[in-house]
């Protein structure tokens, strides 16, 4: 009888324990990110100025420059593999860069080179190790740039090129850090997620995009977690108006694209633009350029610069920092 009475009680008082213990469990945020140390001593940094044909390779803690590679003509984008071994170039014979070009496989043992693709291309890689590329083409007649580009991959092992797919590009275009896809604008259907395993592509929704689905890392994003934890947003020279923070934006993607933190990138107490930004293979640290004279080693557990490295003497740049790549020491350097 007690058990049956027991029973049959209404349950409303046993709600706000249950509203209590629901909203404890919405409220929990993502769990904290396990930091490890990490040592950069193995790596080093490519360093290049747009269009020109030098490509510099400096030692990331030190900063000494290790070796000079030039004839490339006018670099437009370089790669690595994950060991090092391998540096992909891609340049332009002409002063356009969508004018004819090649891309190149340097040995980082023998520095010797080879082409492996004859047209201009915009290299790209993902978290994973892959190295891909986008041709970038103009139409002989008009000039301008051709929405219709073919993208591909090279086997980082072996240097071979396959084409995978004609895609309409003709604005940015960013690589999924882990999974495989690229996200484009076509310009006239608009943007779109492309599976290159798949060969299928999925147009995003207003609604998507409204939301702010679309991976943040793809719009202004310079580098991501590869659990997209954490997006890193840069902050580049605005050159119309000559304006920049001197901070770059940590930010959530599942917390709503929230801005989690800030790190200042102070160079000589002024604020200092920043572009380009790696993270380094355990994801400590970050890796960033600054006002093309100098780079950041960031450490992101504590949101903070740890050094900074200028190349300035008497008041003038003494070497390029306009694009840096961070990649394995290559052996013998």
């Amino acid at each position: 009888m007690t058990s049956e009475r027991f029973n049959r009680r209404p349950l409303f008082h046993l709600f706000p324990i249950l509203l209590i213990a629901g909203c404890s469990l919405f409220e929990q945020g993502p769990a904290p990110i396990s930091w490890a140390e990490e040592d950069l001593s193995g790596m080093v940094l490519y360093t290049y100025a747009h269009s020109t044909d030098e490509l510099v390779v400096v030692d990331l803690v030190s900063g000494e420059i290790l070796k000079t590679l030039t004839g490339f003509e006018r670099i437009q984008s370089i790669q690595t593999n994950v060991s090092g071994s391998r540096l992909y170039v891609s340049m332009t014979k002409t002063d356009s860069d969508t004018g004819p070009g090649v891309i190149y496989e340097v040995n980082t043992q023998t520095w010797e080179r080879r082409e492996i693709y004859g047209k201009s291309a915009h290299l790209l890689t993902n978290r994973n190790g892959g190295v891909f590329f986008i041709t970038k083409q103009s139409d002989p007649v008009t000039g301008f740039a051709v929405p219709d580009r073919m993208f591909g991959k090279i086997d980082p092992s072996d240097g071979e090129v396959t084409e995978l797919d004609s895609i309409q590009v003709t604005h940015s275009i960013s690589i999924h850090p882990t999974k495989p896809l690229v996200y484009a604008i076509d310009g006239t259907s608009g943007t779109y997620e492309y599976d290159y395993e798949l060969h299928r592509i999925r147009y995003l929704s207003e609604k998507e995009l409204s939301k702010g689905t679309l991976p943040l890392w793809w719009m202004g994003g310079k580098a991501a977690r590869r659990d997209l934890r954490e997006v890193y947003r840069t902050d580049p020279r605005d050159y119309q108006y000559g304006t920049h923070s001197g901070y770059i934006t940590v930010i959530s993607p599942s917390q709503n694209n929230k801005t989690i933190g800030k790190i200042q990138t102070f160079i000589d107490g002024n604020p200092s633009p920043t572009d380009d930004m790696y993270l380094t293979p355990l994801e400590r640290y970050g890796i960033v350029n600054a006002d093309r004279r100098a780079y950041f080693i960031i450490d992101l557990k504590e949101r903070k610069v740890i050094h900074t490295h200028q190349f300035v003497k008497d008041g003038s740049r003494t070497l390029s920092m306009e694009r840096i790549h961070l990649a394995a020491r290559p052996i013998g350097l």
